[in-house]
């Protein structure tokens, strides 16, 4: 491949880190305020949920797309449209209003799926891991780390400026600060397939069930099924934690806040530092072993003791596990996959990941409104074992497959 000039990582991560920012200032708050408008939680997972099931729809067409058109246009779209939903959510005030904002946001939410890919664009395939973590982890995890103390302090200086605003003003405070991204990425995104030797064929076919079934019977099949899964478990946590937080354990908007932003920093620190010396050594399976075994704990442990510090403990071990599984994870997938269709396989994954999104939080809020706030997380907890004995039959396919190539993979 072409050489990389390191400046353009850098732009790629601030564009991604500023997009999570603004998700880091919404995500904590939409909870409490869905309720202050009397939805209950199954209505609220919904909520959540939508935008999921819109990327589950949208994400691998702006895949394939992105193969074809190239990254750029398709991130700068997928930044406009989450600018506009966020302006939305501001002066919501039902709940189909709710829906129709994040279903805009979640129709042109491609932003992970084709930074992803954007990443493996210009990456040689040795070193995925480490940029998928370095790059990307680490900006998704310091945007949602700083997110949300950004959030509670916008919420504060509404209360202080505008008080019959005060609940909205964070929302619209995101929407700009997502518009000025938008911005900045037409004048200074680069194209990355620019980047790349070989030519991205992308065949004729559209979006259908077939394009899905072709990815889940290659090899890296079980592994996209794999991180599908973990998904699943992870998006039942964030769909009820401001609600266990408030719920079990007390803690108030701002608590709230704090506590999503320990989260975000444990993510950021190890998708941006742990994974890159930790994956030469052990590989990515094992990393996938260790990150999965730690949620299976931390998730069934969470709700067992309600004080502050044992939330601390059992957050900062599930963060931990979920950054060392998920750059693994999505690593494997990626080298797994042929290079002509890198996008349309990082957007088939997005997109089942969504799908994992949609339904996590729809089963999260039924069961926490009808068997109470510990039960997401025992589900979640066992589903997690799923997640790791799918996960080690599909390395054992890939070193099966890599075998008879006569070709190394890490493992």
């Amino acid at each position: 491949m072409k050489p990389v000039n390191k400046s353009v990582f850098w732009i790629i991560f601030t564009i991604v880190f500023i997009d999570l920012l603004g998700f880091g200032i919404v995500f904590p708050l939409l909870p409490l305020y869905a309720r202050s408008y009397h939805l209950n939680e199954f209505q609220v997972g919904l909520i959540l949920g939508i935008y999921s099931l819109m990327q589950f729809l949208f994400a691998p067409i702006l895949g394939r797309l992105s193969d074809k058109i190239g990254r750029r246009p398709v991130l700068i779209v997928s930044l406009l449209g989450t600018s506009l939903s966020f302006f939305m959510l501001a002066w919501s005030k039902s709940f189909i209003w709710f829906l129709v904002a994040r279903a805009v946001d979640g129709i042109a939410g491609s932003n992970l799926a084709t930074a992803q890919a954007y990443i493996a664009d210009i990456s040689p395939k040795e070193q995925r891991t480490r940029n998928l973590g370095m790059w990307i982890g680490a900006a998704f995890g310091l945007g949602f780390a700083f997110g949300p103390f950004i959030g509670g302090a916008l919420n504060l200086l509404g209360q202080a400026i505008v008080p019959s605003f005060a609940l909205g003003f964070p929302f619209f405070a995101a929407g700009l600060l997502a518009l000025a991204n938008t911005l900045a990425a037409f004048f200074i995104l680069p194209e990355s397939l620019t980047f790349r030797d070989s030519q991205h064929l992308v065949g004729r076919r559209t979006f259908s069930l077939g394009v899905i079934q072709d990815r889940l019977s290659d090899t890296v099949g079980s592994l996209i099924v794999t991180y599908a899964i973990v998904v699943f478990a992870f998006a039942q946590m964030e769909a009820t934690y401001t609600w266990l937080s408030h719920d079990l354990f007390k803690l108030s908007s701002i608590g709230i806040y704090a506590m999503f932003g320990y989260l975000g920093f444990v993510m950021a620190l190890v998708q941006g530092g742990l994974v890159r010396r930790l994956e030469p050594k052990l590989g990515d399976k094992n990393l996938t072993t260790l990150g999965c075994s730690i949620m299976v704990v931390s998730l069934a442990a969470m709700p067992l003791i309600h004080t502050l510090a044992w939330l601390l403990l059992t957050s900062g071990a599930l963060a931990l596990g979920e950054g060392l599984c998920n750059p693994a994870l999505i690593s494997s997938i990626s080298k797994g996959a042929h290079e002509s269709l890198q996008g349309e396989t990082m957007g088939v994954s997005q997109s089942l990941a969504s799908l994992s999104r949609f339904f996590g939080p729809l089963l999260a809020g039924y069961l926490y409104m009808h068997y109470g706030a510990e039960s997401p997380y025992f589900i979640s907890a066992i589903i997690m074992l799923f997640a790791l004995t799918i996960g080690l039959s599909g390395y054992k396919k890939l070193l099966t497959q890599a075998s008879s190539k006569e070709q190394p993979v890490s493992a």
